[in-house]
């Protein structure tokens, strides 16, 4: 199940998950969640790898660095 699928079940079961609020409106929360997979999915994709096979430890730095692959 593919996210889209998965966000579609969600806000059809439990509809008041996702609502529009008001930019002067803006309750308070106690909790923040990103899903980091978009964020950081074209620094851990393996075709960007061109040259040198990075350790797991490098691809983690550059992960970190903005997807700028540290010298090896």
């Amino acid at each position: 199940m593919g996210i889209p699928k998965f966000f579609r079940y969600i806000s059809e079961r439990y509809p008041l998950t996702s609502q529009l609020i008001q930019e002067n409106k803006i309750p308070e929360f106690d909790n923040l969640y990103l899903d980091f997979n978009g964020i950081i999915h074209n620094c851990a994709n393996y075709k960007f790898i061109l040259v040198l096979p990075l350790t797991h430890s490098h691809r983690f730095a550059s992960g970190r660095s903005g997807c700028a692959f540290p010298n090896v």
